[in-house]
Formats: C-alpha cells, sequence, structure tokens
C-alpha cells in the first residue's frame, strides 16, 4: 500500500520505506506488543535528510520529503545514512509464545539491511534468516571492556571497526597475550567487530547509558554504493522507493500435557485415549496415556502430544479426551482444554530444552 504524508505546503512526503513487524502467534501475524522508536541521533538524521517517521499497525513507515524546488534530499547523500530504533517489547509473556531462547543476560537482538548479514533476502527479512533466531542476538558491551582470547596470542594486532569498516580502535600488542582491553569512548551506538590479525574475532553491539529495557535494535542504511536487493538507489543514483522489510518473529511451540485426575474415589474411567479433532488442518498425536503420581500425591494419568503444538492467540478447540466409563465401560468423551501462553510454563530439567505446556483435566 502507498502512504502519503501531507505536512505543509511545500513539502510532500512518500513513503520510502515499510518495516512490517510480524509474528505467528497472532492473528493474521499482526505484532501487537513490539514498539519501535527512533534513538536521539536518528530523530536529528531525519530531520536533516527531510524523511518522517509514522505508525499504521504493526508497521514503521519512513517517508522522504520532495519540495517544490527539486527531488528528494536523499538523493544528495554523499556518504551512507544510518538509522537506528530501538525496539522494546511490552507484554511480560512474550518470550513464552515467542521462539527464541528462554535466556537472559547482556545482549541485545539487531537487525539489519545490511546484506553481507543475509541467509535469505528474498522476502526482505531484517533478520539473518527467514525467522528471527538466535543468530540475530549480539552480546552488548560498554565503551571500555576487557576480551579476552580463547588461547595466549602472540604479537597480536587489534583493530574495532564498525559495519562500515570505520575502525575506532587499533593496537600492537608484544609479546604472548591473554586478552585486550577495548577503549572506545567516541564510538557511536552501533554493531561493532573486534578484528584478531585481520579476522574477524568477536562480534558485539556497543550501547549507551540509559537504554535499560531495550530489547532489540534496527539499523537501516542508507547507501548509494548498496547494489544488493536492500539497496535504495538503482545505477543512476535515483531513489528507488516504497522498499517492503519486515521482522518476523516465530510462535513457540511445545509439548502440551495433560494430567487426568479423577474426582471420585471409585474411578470410574479407563483406557484414556487423547486425539485431534482435526479442526486446525494437520493433526496432532498423542503419546500412549501412562499413570503418574503427581506431586500433590495425586493420582494422574498422563497424556502428552507426541511433538510441539504452536501456540496461537486464538487457538482453535481440537484436542478430546476418549475413555470408557463405568462398569459397562460406554464410550465417553470430553474436551481438553487449549493451553495458554500467559501462563506459566514447566521445565524438564532433565531433558535438554525441556519445558512444555501443563494443564490438570478434573473428571
Amino acid at each position: 500500500m502507498e502512504h502519503h504524508m501531507l505536512l505543509n505546503i511545500q513539502t510532500r512526503y512518500n513513503q520510502l520505506l515499510n518495516i512490517a513487524i510480524l509474528h505467528d502467534y497472532f492473528d493474521e501475524q499482526i505484532c501487537k506488543d513490539v514498539v519501535l522508536s527512533p534513538t536521539s541521533d536518528t530523530v536529528f538524521r531525519l530531520k536533516q535528510t527531510q524523511l518522517k517517521t509514522a505508525f499504521e499497525g504493526n508497521n514503521l513507515l519512513i517517508g522522504y520529503g520532495e519540495t517544490v524546488s527539486g527531488g528528494p534530499a536523499l538523493e544528495s547523500l554523499e556518504k551512507p545514512l544510518k538509522l537506528s530504533f530501538w525496539m522494546k517489547v511490552e507484554d511480560a509473556f512474550f518470550l513464552n509464545y515467542t521462539g527464541l531462547p528462554y535466556e537472559f543476560g547482556d545482549y541485545i537482538y539487531h537487525f539489519t539491511n545490511r546484506a553481507e548479514d543475509k541467509i535469505e533476502d528474498e522476502e526482505g527479512n531484517l533478520s539473518n534468516d527467514e525467522l528471527v533466531s538466535e543468530m540475530d542476538r549480539l552480546p552488548l558491551e560498554g565503551p571500555v571492556f576487557r576480551y579476552e582470547f580463547d588461547d595466549e596470542e602472540e604479537d597480536a594486532e587489534i583493530e574495532v571497526v564498525d559495519e562500515l569498516g570505520q575502525s575506532y580502535f587499533f593496537l600492537e600488542q608484544e609479546g604472548e597475550n591473554a586478552h585486550v582491553d577495548v577503549v572506545i569512548p567516541d564510538a557511536p551506538a552501533g554493531k561493532y567487530i573486534l578484528q584478531l590479525d585481520g579476522l574477524e574475532e568477536y562480534t558485539f553491539y556497543l550501547a549507551p547509558e540509559g537504554t535499560a529495557g531495550i530489547w532489540g535494535v534496527v539499523d537501516i542504511y542508507i547507501d548509494k554504493e548498496d547494489d544488493s536487493p536492500y539497496r535504495f538507489f538503482d545505477e543512476q543514483g535515483k531513489l528507488l522507493t516504497k522498499r517492503e522489510y519486515n521482522i518476523h518473529f516465530p510462535a513457540r511451540a511445545l509439548p502440551w500435557h495433560y494430567y487426568i485426575v479423577e474426582m471420585t474415589e471409585d474411578k470410574q474411567h479407563k483406557g484414556h485415549e487423547a486425539y485431534d479433532n482435526g479442526r486446525a488442518g494437520e493433526t496432532v498425536d498423542f503419546e500412549e496415556a501412562e499413570e503418574v503420581l503427581m506431586p500433590s500425591g495425586e493420582l494422574a494419568v498422563l497424556v502428552k502430544t507426541s511433538e510441539p503444538v504452536p501456540f496461537k492467540e486464538k487457538q482453535l478447540s481440537r484436542f478430546k479426551l476418549r475413555t470408557k466409563r463405568g462398569k459397562n465401560g460406554i464410550e465417553w468423551i470430553t474436551d481438553l482444554p487449549n493451553h495458554s501462553a500467559k501462563s506459566i510454563l514447566k521445565t524438564d530439567f532433565n531433558v535438554e530444552d525441556g519445558v512444555f505446556s501443563e494443564i490438570i483435566v478434573y473428571l
């Protein structure tokens, strides 16, 4: 869709770029809980280059100005223009329904249109691959930090450069050294590469103070020298408009565990069997039911899916429980409730990545 923003009588803003935030958990992939906002440096650069931002649902739009006296100001760029946007997550349960590692620490998710970082670029993905993954995560560093080598290095040359290759730190070490102390007080926020003897050794993101609560960052480079599918200029240096990029989060998929507990002393149900009614398309199989003792001491029947089930904001009722009830073994069928990503998930410490969703069903 083409967007126009009329700010005043002399300047018309046309769509330069649209960044869509998508998430498989939400209906129609419209992500509700991720917000982008320009950094303070970017606010200044937007004004300098007659650019304007606007938000439409989960989309960030960037428009370029075209005055009556000339074409887009961007066509007169003499060096690459970098626009950065902080990404904040506004839902405490975001990782529950997002297929990313349950890990917290000094890192940031980094998204960019620099094509050399991409594995697939046909869809305009700003992540490294089609979907956001752990590959998009960078460790955070401050302007002064110590980097420990895996092994001692002898007479090493250490240089720190940004994404465009500009150098911010260079040191020639003599003798054997187990680490290097990096000092880059004048470097702006961004992605940097620590090179050891000219080879990439460590990639990190330099974040300024006051970025607490920042989950990710989007760096957009508008560069006349860029000839990748992500470029903004044609071979004649004319501006390419209506560029479409996206950041696409996967939904978390987990095994679903149901603990079936009978409320009566004389157990009426036998032959527990869970199954998928097929309403969601491809059916999910269940493992054979087994009797287990719950931490409360109650005896229960455990039925669980044989494969992970993706969380959805609007989950279709699809799973049922069939038992034989009473002395005559009459077939009895009931719906199994859906699991919610907005509840506390369980961890099996005996299994790698053993996270699962649990519901207790009383009969």
